[in-house]
């Protein structure tokens, strides 16, 4: 998945694409949306614990119900694995 810009004429940018989802999947404020649900899934940055989730639609129930815990434990440990991941496909 391609992260979002920040900002900018590009849409979507992590703004439009978070106004989007919670729109959409009702998520509560605390998330913002860095990548694209077009893969019925997305990246979420949870901003009050700088954790960041690997949501997927087909466990939506159980992310909204807190059930899934973030995939990294934080923002600078998810940006290590993607560039990583990135640079190796």
């Amino acid at each position: 998945a391609e992260l979002l810009d920040i900002e900018g004429p590009e849409i979507p940018s992590i703004a439009d694409q978070t106004e989007y989802a919670r729109d959409r999947y009702q998520f509560p404020k605390r998330f913002l949306a860095l990548t694209s649900d077009e893969r019925e899934g997305m990246y979420l940055y949870g901003i009050e614990n700088h954790a960041v989730h690997d949501f997927d639609l087909g466990q939506y129930k159980a992310f909204m119900e807190g059930k899934i815990p973030p995939r990294w434990e934080s923002f600078y440990d998810f940006l290590e694995w993607y560039f990583d991941s990135s640079c190796t496909e």
